[in-house]
């Protein structure tokens, strides 16, 4: 077949550098004639070469993808590449001729086709003049080979399907998705249930005249072919429900942001990175809007920010509304994408954890009641003996003891690690997540962990389970996100729990900067033997906090300078195990009979030179 496309005239280029592009071209596609993916890619490139605005050059140097074409395109001929960089209309021609050419050698198939004139009819880039005639001319090129395709198959095919298709199609309305007859669905899911069905039934490779089947099919479970569903309604949806989006994935996950070109799978992953990884920029913007006095509906933001990064990355006003069978075409095409260039990933399914014993789960919930209220004497054994037994919810609860410390048990960092990994080994979402927070895996298994794991323990948190709402201000606290650790802990804090004092008073003394509500905090800590917080009032004494008054106006807030205090609580921390203060009580004393003995006292209780405690974190950033 041959469909002509000539609205970039053949003078942007002379004979000599037409026939040398014609002939690169040509070596390009027959190097990559039967790799599906880099066709594709040749087809949006070249659509966004011929679309782009006045400002080409600009345009170019900012566009990884363009150059990547045409130093592919040209090769070794600088001259040629030279030109083609600096010269729109050469570009322009160049791409033209590189669609002409896959049209010529059929190269073009029906689904790329609908994606292709889908993005095309959503594009934000303004159409006017010169460009609004490429569009044009584009659109019509698209659908006369669509056009085209067809009629060539109609001729040189047998009128017969995959029986497997036909057997689909007979019997589809009777098909249930999650209890629900297809016929029943909305027609977001109806065209999810069908992209998936057709696609594993096909195996990702079909025919034009299969394609043309799904009109048939549409008909039988009452959605019209020709009705018209908005893109991010459409997006929306399927990010939105579970089960949908696992029917629409075949099980796996998108594992990284698409290409651009693939805006549907673009969007709902998007979706997805503001609820886990990019939760922080939704809420971020959320407390800006509520200290301005704006009232912040979340739901919106996500919208917003969805739909302008779309536009930004893509081109593409997802307000538009898209035909029922094009957008159906267009899925297709970005699940057979996607699979070609490993987008998606086998979801990882955790072995089932049996379900403990009733009186197991009793006796579990009787010593998580008394751990919350800081009754570590009777709860902490009894949590290492359910721990023994695979009451895996209990180590999240341990990690906490031994991280933080208690009593007269200093923090034990690799001792609470451990509980958290052994509680994750057994799916537990929130030892999943302070494991994935405070243990030293890679970059990227973190992120790929919080993916996971932060949706399960963020419903567990808006049920009000306190010790999901715990772990989420200790996890945002650990990476420095003190806002949404202030959130988490605040809310924490007002349902009656006691354990995350000296995390809100350490906020309190260096992001709020105020000394006095930090200290209330520290002796609240302290009360309920968490004994570490004498060492921190004894530094607020040590170095005072009237500078950090002044520069906030709010004398009221300060702490003067106390050497003889800073002492009586590093002192009171020593008497209770905490070898940080011994080693503070040594360094701010002057006697050598007192400063022996102190350092005996560092020494015996585990001190060493160089010890961190679990507070330096937030210490180095606020310096």
């Amino acid at each position: 077949m041959s469909t002509e496309l000539t609205v970039i005239p053949s003078s942007a280029l002379t004979e000599q550098e037409q026939a040398d592009l014609n002939a690169s071209i040509d070596s390009i596609i027959a190097a990559h004639k039967n790799n599906r993916q880099e066709i594709n890619r040749l087809v949006f490139e070249s659509v966004s070469a011929m679309t782009d605005s006045e400002g080409y050059e600009q345009e170019l140097s900012n566009r990884k993808g363009l150059r990547r074409f045409w130093g592919a395109i040209t090769g070794s001929n600088k001259r040629l590449q030279d030109k083609i960089n600096s010269s729109r209309a050469a570009a322009q021609f160049a791409a033209q001729t590189t669609l002409q050419r896959l049209s010529e050698q059929n190269l073009l198939t029906f689904d790329l086709i609908t994606a292709v004139n889908n993005r095309l009819n959503a594009s934000m880039t303004a159409v006017e003049g010169e460009v609004d005639q490429i569009y044009a001319a584009l659109i019509q090129f698209f659908k006369q080979n669509r056009s085209d395709m067809i009629q060539l198959e109609n001729r040189v095919a047998k009128l017969e399907q995959n029986v497997n298709l036909l057997n689909w199609q007979n019997s589809i309305e009777y098909q249930m998705l999650d209890g629900v007859e297809y016929v029943d669905l909305d027609d977001a899911s109806k065209i999810v249930c069908m992209v998936r069905d057709f696609y594993d039934i096909t195996g990702g490779e079909w025919r034009t005249s299969d394609l043309l089947l799904l009109k048939t099919v549409m008909s039988t479970i009452d959605i019209s072919p020709r009705g018209n569903i908005r893109y991010y309604d459409f997006i929306v949806r399927v990010a939105g429900d579970e089960k949908l989006l696992t029917k629409l994935l075949g099980g796996k996950h998108i594992q990284r942001l698409p290409e651009t070109y693939l805006v549907p799978l673009l969007g709902i992953k998007k979706l997805e990175l503001l609820d886990t990884d990019e939760a922080y920029i939704v809420e971020t913007v959320e407390n800006l809007l509520q200290s301005a006095g704006v009232v912040a509906d979340r739901h919106k933001l996500e919208n917003n920010l969805v739909q302008n990064y779309v536009a930004q990355e893509s081109q593409v006003n997802l307000d538009t509304e898209v035909n029922n069978y094009d957008l159906t075409m267009e899925m297709l095409f970005n699940l057979r994408f996607a699979e070609d260039s490993g987008l998606f990933l086998e979801e990882v399914v955790p072995e089932v954890q049996e379900v403990e014993p009733a009186e197991q789960a009793e006796e579990g919930k009787a010593a998580e009641e008394e751990f919350l209220k800081a009754n570590f004497e009777d709860s902490v054994p009894q949590l290492e003996d359910l721990s023994e037994k695979g009451y895996a919810r209990a180590n999240a609860m341990l990690f906490w003891a031994y991280y933080f410390g208690y009593e007269d048990y200093p923090g034990d960092p690799q001792k609470a690690l451990k509980y958290a990994k052994k509680g994750s080994d057994a799916a537990d979402p929130i030892c999943g997540l302070l494991y994935a927070a405070y243990s030293d895996i890679s970059q990227a298994e973190k992120l790929e962990q919080f993916r996971k794991l932060r949706p399960q323990v963020r419903k567990m948190a808006d049920a009000k389970d306190n010790l999901a709402i715990l772990a989420f201000g200790a996890c945002y606290f650990h990476d420095q996100q003190y806002e949404d650790a202030q959130k988490y802990l605040d809310q924490y804090e007002k349902a009656g729990g006691v354990l995350a004092y000296e995390m809100l008073g350490l906020m309190q003394q260096y992001i709020q900067k105020n000394g006095k509500a930090a200290l209330t905090y520290y002796e609240k800590a302290a009360k309920n033997k968490f004994y570490h917080a004498y060492i921190l009032i004894g530094d607020m004494y040590l170095k005072g906090c009237t500078n950090i008054a002044d520069l906030f106006k709010n004398r009221s807030s300060a702490i003067e300078q106390d050497k003889s205090k800073a002492r009586e609580y590093y002192k009171k921390a020593a008497e209770h195990n905490q070898a940080e203060g011994a080693h503070k009580m040594v360094e701010t004393t002057a006697g050598t009979v007192e400063r022996a003995y102190w350092t005996n006292v560092a020494e015996k209780q585990g001190y060493k030179n160089g010890m961190k405690s679990w507070t330096s974190d937030i210490e180095e950033f606020n310096q």
